[in-house]
C-alpha cells in the first residue's frame, strides 16, 4: 500500500494560502465592524440634532399633556405634530 503523500512545497503553499485567507477574513470582519459602529454613531448624532432642533419648536405644556397612545386624538397632539 502506497500512502498518498503531499510534497513539502504543497504543504507550504497550503499553509500560506490558509494564513492569507485568515488575514483577509480578519481584515474584512474588522472593517465591517468599524463601519457599522461609525454609521451607528453618525445616525445617533443626526437623531440628537433633529430632536434638539424640534424640541425648540415644541410647547412644553402641550407635550406634558401627552402621556398615552389615546392622547393622539387630543388637540395638543395635533398642534405638536403640525409645527410651522
Amino acid at each position: 500500500m502506497a500512502a498518498h503523500r503531499i510534497s513539502l512545497r504543497a504543504k507550504v503553499t497550503l499553509a500560506m494560502a490558509s494564513v492569507a485567507v485568515l488575514v483577509v477574513v480578519a481584515i474584512l470582519g474588522t472593517n465591517f465592524h468599524l463601519q457599522r459602529t461609525q454609521l451607528l454613531e453618525e445616525f445617533q448624532t443626526f437623531v440628537r440634532g433633529v430632536a434638539g432642533t424640534t424640541a425648540l419648536a415644541l410647547s412644553g405644556e402641550e407635550i406634558d399633556s401627552i402621556h398615552k397612545p389615546n392622547d393622539s386624538a387630543s388637540s395638543a397632539f395635533g398642534r405638536a405634530i403640525s409645527l410651522p
